[in-house]
Order: structure tokens, then sequence, then C-alpha cells
């Protein structure tokens, strides 16, 4: 017995057990503090993702405002090379008109410069009077853009064109007594057709009903008075309560649609962007601003994101933010207000003809100022 006590006393633990146990504690605090560490690295390795995140929806959505710009240049580009094109090919029409007649005589020059009018759509007559070739002809040309949803749209394809303007335009050729036949064509260049169809050998339109405002850029072109007096406002999306005002669009992305009168507006508001930046007066400046031509891209501009705020004539965004059978009711609303500084108003174009350019437009006065009070309430 005397020799286990004694070899149980030689092989005491105690001093490796209490070494081990610090070395556990010791361990134990160099763990935590890893792990404090790891945790630390994970959270700003978190916070760097999200950022990184961000980062790069940015970068898709100017990409998707980038793709936007390229597209309409594009299509403006287009446009104007065939509009070029029919000048070509009606100045060699009218060069080889010139040669005929000088090989077969002068006599025939006048035969020829009528046929190649008549290609071209031209009319010749002096006392030319469009109200009169409408009256006599029994149809009136109205070009519109069919896609202002509220003025000039469908509901469904196919569907007949519908709208306050629709319903104007078709109100006058009724108090003239003919028939309507809508012209549709993109907005931006709807007062090219009071002078040239949408393609070679096409008719000129009669006139343009389709929420144009009177601009002194717009060549040869005379206006009716005023028949539908409106705001031009401010939409945003729901729940951008930080959006009350112009003021608040620094640096962010805005929606137009390609009108002069627009930009006219944005630019007395203090609102400078890149084409405009040296412009004295400028008290906020836009990150982009993307003016529309595709007149069906613009409600899903901005309730998908792509731009922060539109500002257009109220009755284009009305209709899609508020009416039932919208697809946009309730993915964008108004800013209170009018953006203008006194309201804005819609008139009717017809080409400056002479010796009578008046007749026409002094008809659709007529027939809105009858008209109106029985549809006021659309306008508004």
């Amino acid at each position: 017995m005397t020799n286990a006590n004694e070899t149980a006393k030689s092989l005491d633990f105690s001093g490796i057990v209490d070494a081990l146990s610090r070395t556990q504690d010791a361990l134990r605090l160099q763990m935590d503090a890893f792990g404090e560490e790891i945790d630390a690295d994970f959270t700003g390795l978190a916070a760097t993702m999200e950022t990184v995140r961000g980062k790069i929806a940015e970068i898709d959505r100017y990409q998707a405002v980038l793709d936007e710009m390229l597209t309409a240049s594009a299509t403006s580009a287009a446009q104007i090379e065939d509009r070029i094109g029919w000048g070509t090919d009606h100045s060699r029409a009218l060069r080889e008109a010139l040669d005929e007649a000088l090989d077969t005589g002068p006599q025939q020059l006048s035969g020829a410069l009528e046929t190649v009018a008549r290609r071209a759509a031209i009319p010749l007559g002096a006392g030319f009077d469009r109200l009169d070739d409408i009256r006599r002809r029994g149809r009136l040309r109205v070009a519109v853009e069919p896609q202002f949803v509220g003025l000039s749209f469908r509901k469904t394809p196919g569907g007949p064109l519908m709208g306050l303007d629709a319903d104007y335009a078709r109100a006058f050729a009724a108090f003239l007594g003919v028939a309507c036949e809508f012209v549709e064509h993109p907005w931006s260049e709807l007062t090219q057709l009071l002078h040239t169809g949408r393609k070679p050998g096409e008719a000129p339109a009669d006139l343009v009903w389709s929420a144009l405002p009177p601009d002194p850029g717009y060549h040869e072109i005379a206006y009716s008075e005023t028949y539908t007096w409106l705001p031009f406002a401010m939409y945003r999306r729901p729940g951008d309560t930080w959006l009350t005002s112009p003021r608040d669009l620094a640096g962010k992305t805005v929606g137009i649609i390609n009108d002069p009168g627009a930009v006219v507006v944005l630019e007395k508001l203090g609102l400078r962007w890149s084409e405009n930046s040296a412009r004295p007066g400028g008290r906020v400046r836009l990150g982009n601003l993307i003016a529309f031509n595709d007149q069906g891209r613009i409600h899903d501009a901005l309730a998908d994101g792509l731009v922060d705020a539109f500002m257009v004539d109220r009755p284009i965004f009305h209709w899609a933010a508020t009416h039932p059978e919208s697809r946009w009711r309730g993915r964008f609303e108004v800013v209170p207000g009018n953006l203008s500084e006194r309201p804005y108003y819609y008139t009717v174009a017809v080409a400056a003809t002479r010796p009578r350019p008046a007749s026409c437009p002094r008809s659709t006065a007529s027939c809105a100022s009858s008209w109106r009070p029985r549809n006021a309430a659309a306008s508004r």
C-alpha cells in the first residue's frame, strides 16, 4: 500500500491539468477573437458585395439609358436618310423632266412638271385651298400619334383609335360632312406629313390633331386657335416621396417627349443637362435627359425605373395612371402642380399653303369651340 501511495504521488498530473486548462482558456480566447475577426470580415465583405451589386445595377441602368438614347438616335438618322433619299429621287425626276422638255420643246415642260408633282402629291394650282379639296374628295386625312394613351390610342390591338384628340378629329370630320381617315405616325414627325406622305407617292395629311403645342421651329405650319388647355406635370413612382419638385432631380434621369416645348419648360425651371449645361440660369443639374420618340415606351420607362421622373402634358399620363382598364394603373402618380408658367395648350396644324392658308384652321377652331363645353372634363 505504501508503494501504491508513493506511486500515486509520483504520478500527480495536476500541474499538467492546470497547464492544459490554461492552454484551453487561451485557445478559447484566441478562437473567440478569431471568430470576431471573421465575422467582421464577412460583414465587410457583405457590405462590399452590396456596394458592388449597387454599382452593377447603376451600370445596367446607365446602359439601359444609353441603349434608349442610341435607339432614338438611330431611328432619327434612318428617318433623315429616308427623307434625303426621297428628295434625291424627286430632284432626279425633276431634272429628267427638264431634260426631256429641253429635248422635245418648251411646250412639254408644263406637262412634265405636272407629272413630277403628281408623283410627289404636290398641289400646283395657284388657287388651291385644302378645305375645298377635303370637301371635294369627301375624306379628311388626320395625322396622329397612335400611342398617346388618353389622347389617341387603342385599348386592344386592332381596335379603333380612342381618346380626346381622336374624338375631336372625328367630330371635325362630321362637322365638315366628310369621313375621317387617321394617318398614324410617330409624333415627332407628324408635322412633316403636312408636306409629304409617309412614303413616296402618298398624299400629305390634311392636318395634325395630336397633342401639338405651336412652335416657331416647325417649318411652314399654320395653327388653329387653342382647343385644349392643360397642366404640364411631373410624374413619379408611388413611394418616391422624396420627389416633390424639380429641385429634387439633381443627378437623376428625367424623361420627356421629344417636344421642343417641353425642353423650353425644363430650361425655364432651371434644369440643366449635358446639352445645355452652359446656358445661364441653371439651378439643378440632371444626370440624364431622355427625349422619347417612341411614345409606346414612355409609360414603361417610368414604371420600370428607366427614368426617375417623367415631365409631360398631364393628359398623356392621366388615363394610364388612373383608369381601371390601364395596365399602368397605380404604377406612377402625378406630383401636384403645373410646371409651366402658364397652362400648356394644344392646337391643330395645317400646311401654310397660299393664297388661303387660314380656312382650315378657322374651321377647326369653329368646330372645337362648339364642341368643347360637352367635353371639357376630358382635359382635366
